[in-house]
């Protein structure tokens, strides 16, 4: 029985295709966080019987034998055994399973440089249920309806909408700093954000049926071209919120993204709150959908306004440490909360315009830039709006020195005094950060944050290998010194007893601003297995690639004794990881990296292909 095309239009909500398909995502979602965090309930349990186990052995007067129990893991079968869920001792790196390919990187031309397949399986699983709710959603047939036959445009093109509209409300929340889907999944903003973008793209393709099929029914009444979107008072607001869509789309392509950050930036704030009153007066159905994302932007926002001019917080340098990196020493009352790997976005009111007027040498204008005048604010009156991700390499903590093994000595109690980040000068903004930390021209700054995965899943593998290029070694700074400290008060959930650290610089002068904690690591890890009884022991390896210079410095190389260098090539990763598998006999391998996509992406699949857990760092805002 054919049902006219008029009663399908009159009688059919269109609301049980999108209700039906928001129940739906949101269930599995609801499912992936059970099993996430029962999977933290199973981690938590697995460190509290290792933290058992090393007090038994303190109580048993045996604590010599910990060291060498670690450091001859290889021969102790047990030791590997009993915390099946963390370690796996099968070593066919060379099979290439499904799992190596699920876990691996690739480039789509034209789209992405970095993207593992497993995303790109689970997009393309998302899209084919989303082209399954549009044709069958509710899944039951009406009652005055024999067999089912494909919906007419006239009906598609809405519920193709609704489903887009359900999307789009996933979007708003998958952009927001700070939600409650962050908490319950685990995932963290920066990792959100490439699905914000993809289901933002699925949901675009979903609207433009019903944008095309509907200027075209309404030009057709009276063949007036303007009238297609004016026609009603829906059409008119359906135009607003499809104009305040374009907005955001058209200016959040890469290019704009990367290089006109804060255009992509202020176009989506503005086109969100065009397309929201666009929407929420165009059609009454979609208060349902965007309400509940409209909420937890708002209480984003708040919260973010509350992190970053309530708590305080206090610059208490910056300064450039070479000829385009700049380091910068702050203070804020949340660094307590900080873990190894996060970052924090950072607001500066800085002067751009008078910086070639400026005749103060550097060493004064870094002590008096708080002394700047205050009509100097005004120069830059909307900074406030600007905010910038910046990954912290170190937490500065009060430390004392060990008499008798006259190592530095970090004690639990030890309070987080101020961070320290490094910024490499490469856009408009950092360049003009750069030349006022130089002339001392930074009137204030605000700091919002942490965010960030907490990277402490390094502490579950006895190797830690991290691989950096150039001002991106900042992040891995940050887990170095974490585990350092942990095992230097012999924290016994850290199990990670060795450290390979494969820094790639293009000069030597590049690495004069890491060059200090560095030392600091090597003498560290340098000291005899005598001094170092107290502490768990700890092996800290240093490679430093040098790819345009030919030779390194003496000086250079006496002060960071027992680094190895390498001189006018690049690494060759597989030869980086095949050296670490065999010196570690099976041990399973914790990674992590920061550099150019390509870089990353080389250091990812070599990790995958030996079943090594991988962590790369990119903010992709």
């Amino acid at each position: 029985m054919k049902i006219p095309h008029d009663r399908f239009i009159k009688t059919s909500d269109f609301n049980k295709a999108a209700y039906s398909y928001a129940l739906f995502c949101w269930s599995l979602f609801f499912g992936y966080c059970i099993i996430y965090q029962i999977n933290r309930i199973v981690l938590y349990q697995t460190r509290r019987r290792r933290i058992q186990k090393a007090g038994k052995k303190e109580d048993n007067d045996i604590t010599n034998n910990m060291s060498s129990s670690v450091n001859n893991n290889s021969n102790s079968k047990n030791h590997n055994t009993k915390y099946t869920i963390l370690f796996d001792n099968n070593n066919d790196s060379n099979k290439l399973t499904l799992k190596k390919l699920y876990n691996s990187y690739v480039q789509i031309p034209w789209i992405t440089n970095l993207i593992p397949v497993k995303h790109v399986l689970g997009i393309t699983l998302f899209s084919i249920t989303n082209i399954i709710f549009c044709f069958f959603a509710p899944f039951v047939l009406a009652s005055y309806v024999t067999y089912y036959e494909v919906p007419q445009i006239a009906l598609m093109d809405r519920r193709m909408a609704y489903i887009g509209m359900v999307n789009w409300s996933f979007v708003v929340v998958l952009g927001l700093r700070n939600n409650i889907v962050t908490k319950m999944s685990g995932m963290t903003f920066e990792a959100l954000i490439p699905y914000h973008r993809w289901i933002a793209r699925i949901g675009l393709v979903e609207y433009i049926p019903h944008i095309i099929y509907r200027l075209w029914w309404a030009y057709n009444k009276h063949h007036i071209w303007y009238e297609s979107m004016t026609l009603t008072s829906e059409y008119f607001t359906g135009t607003i919120a499809t104009l305040g869509f374009l907005f955001i789309f058209v200016t959040a392509f890469e290019y704009i993204r990367r290089n006109h950050f804060e255009v992509f930036y202020y176009t989506h704030i503005i086109g969100y709150i065009i397309a929201m009153v666009g929407s929420l007066t165009h059609e009454i159905s979609c208060i349902y959908y965007f309400t509940p994302a409209i909420i937890l932007w708002v209480a984003d926002r708040i919260y973010r306004s509350y992190q970053s001019w309530c708590v305080p917080s206090s610059l208490e340098s910056i300064e450039p440490v070479s000829n385009n990196i700049m380091r910068i020493r702050f203070k804020y009352d949340r660094l307590k909360l900080l873990a190894p790997g996060q970052y924090v976005f950072m607001a500066f009111s800085h002067n751009r315009n008078n910086l070639i007027h400026s005749h103060q040498s550097e060493e004064e204008g870094i002590n008096n830039y708080q002394n700047r005048k205050k009509d100097h604010y005004k120069e830059n009156r909307w900074w406030f709006l600007n905010w910038y991700p910046m990954t912290v390499a170190q937490i500065n903590r009060k430390i004392k020195w060990d008499k008798n093994t006259l190592l530095p000595r970090i004690s639990n109690s030890s309070v987080e005094t101020s961070a320290t980040i490094y910024i490499k000068a490469l856009g408009d903004f950092t360049k003009s950060l750069y030349d006022a930390s130089a002339s001392g021209q930074i009137n204030q700054f605000k700091v919002d944050g942490p965010y960030g995965p907490k990277l402490d899943t390094y502490q579950d593998h006895h190797v830690m290998a991290c691989f950096a290029t150039g001002v991106g070694v900042t992040p891995a700074l940050a887990l170095i010194q974490d585990c350092i400290n942990r095992r230097s008060v012999g924290t016994s959930t850290v199990l990670t007893s060795t450290i390979y650290l494969f820094f790639i610089i293009r000069y030597a002068d590049e690495l004069q601003p890491f060059q200090e904690i560095l030392e600091s690591w090597l003498l560290h890890a340098s000291s005899s297995s005598e001094i170092q009884q107290q502490d768990l022991p700890l092996h800290f390896d240093l490679t430093v690639f040098v790819t345009r210079d030919t030779y390194v410095p003496e000086e250079q190389q006496r002060r960071m004794s027992g680094t190895k260098w390498s001189c006018g090539s690049r690494p060759d990763i597989t030869r980086c990881m095949d050296s670490i598998e065999k010196a570690e006999e099976g041990k399973k391998v914790w990674v992590h990296t920061c550099g150019s996509d390509e870089f990353m992406r080389s250091v990812l699949n070599e990790a995958a292909r030996r079943e090594w857990e991988a962590h790369h760092e990119t903010f992709e805002f």
